[in-house]
């Protein structure tokens, strides 16, 4: 099949949801999503790639009528976006009073190229509102599709159907260490509402697909360190969160309390309970983060045992693969992994691909402690 590629230049008012729309089509927080006016102020391109088809989005400035010399290079943005597009989509916002009219609508309707109307933010708005306008659009614009949607939810949709991806990837790992450690298997999902199952770090520090405190980590004699982090170390990670979920049971005799306490801590689970004089989750007063806590995992939980049920049709192929690796053992200082890497026939960036928890260009070992570096096979 020949390989395609276009351009869709994404346009709209202020504060319509373009933004959210570029994000939920790439699925990734390219653009900012803010409730401030003309924050975009510039054209930003994100770029989704298939095996047959490249798009590139075109996220332009909202639509006004400019009063100064910036709001006309911005509008300038837009205008020119038209020029090189192969298809225009017009976000309409659906929760304001304004309409296409104008010079603007005449851009529109003079346009040599297709135009898609999506009308956006229908969450917020009654069935029959949508149908009128919908009704309306379609007699204004009569060559032109005219879809209603909400891209913010669209945008967790998105990332939902990366979650599915990464699972194919990462959880046969998980789920092998979570047995061994005779750890429910459900416990998988866990991981997923932490980090969506990415080597990611919080605005508070924790880290990793299992989301650890550094404090914690050195409790249960995790290296963290400028060279040497290994929360970010899949297998170490899980076991620290399966020695910690242990210990959790011993104490609480629950695996939702466990479950719950990952959030909170074991000591604030234990002190809410005796506070309160409970004995079950569900009877708790906790904050608004772990009160949510254990819905969340059994929402992820239940579109991921049925996600056709719940939209998400995912093809075998397009799903991560598990990574394929052999060990290698080290126990003495790597001053250099660029020559590492180059020596062990890879390059850098594969090494640091297997092993994020290489966080620096070297490995210092002045104890020969045995580290295992993964190399692909």
């Amino acid at each position: 099949m020949k390989h395609k590629s276009g351009f869709v230049s994404i346009i709209g008012y202020p504060n319509a949801g373009k933004s959210t729309l570029v994000n939920a089509l790439v699925g990734e927080k390219l653009s900012i999503v803010n409730a401030k006016v003309q924050t975009t102020r510039d054209r930003i391109l994100g770029i989704y790639n298939s095996e047959n088809y490249q798009i590139v989005f075109s996220d332009t400035p909202g639509i006004i009528d400019p009063k100064y010399k910036l709001q006309k290079k911005m509008m300038s943005y837009v205008m020119s976006s038209f020029l090189d597009s192969d298809l225009v989509v017009y976000v309409f916002d659906s929760n304001s009073n304004k309409s296409i009219v104008g010079k603007i609508k005449d851009i529109l309707l003079e346009l040599k190229v297709p135009l898609l109307i999506v009308i956006n933010k229908i969450d917020l708005i009654n069935q029959q509102k949508v149908e009128d306008i919908m009704k309306s659009l379609k007699s204004d614009f009569l060559d032109s599709d005219v879809i209603p949607i909400s891209a913010k939810n669209v945008y967790w949709q998105s990332n939902t159907i990366l979650y599915l991806k990464r699972a194919n990837r990462y959880f046969p790992a998980i789920d092998s260490i979570l047995n061994a450690n005779e750890i429910p298997e459900d416990f998988r999902y866990l991981a997923v509402i932490e980090s969506g199952l990415e080597n990611v770090r919080s605005p508070s520090g924790a880290s990793g697909i299992w989301q650890i405190m550094k404090s914690t980590a050195r409790e249960y004699g995790i290296e963290v360190n400028r060279d040497i982090d290994e929360r970010y170390n899949l297998e170490i990670a899980t076991q620290f969160a399966c020695d910690y979920l242990n210990k959790a049971f011993e104490e609480f005799n629950n695996w939702t309390i466990a479950a719950a306490s990952y959030n909170m801590g074991i000591n604030g689970m234990r002190s809410n309970l005796k506070k309160q004089n409970v004995e079950s989750y569900y009877d708790l007063n906790l904050n608004k983060e772990t009160s949510r806590y254990i819905f969340r995992i059994l929402a992820i939980k239940t579109i991921f045992e049925n996600p056709k049920k719940y939209g998400f049709n995912i093809r075998s192929k397009d799903l991560y693969q598990p990574l394929s690796y052999k060990y290698i053992h080290v126990n003495n200082t790597i001053n250099n992994l660029y020559e590492f890497s180059e020596k062990k026939n890879i390059n850098y960036q594969t090494l640091k691909f297997y092993n994020p928890w290489l966080r620096s260009s070297r490995l210092p070992d002045a104890s020969r402690k045995l580290y295992k570096i993964k190399l692909p096979n």
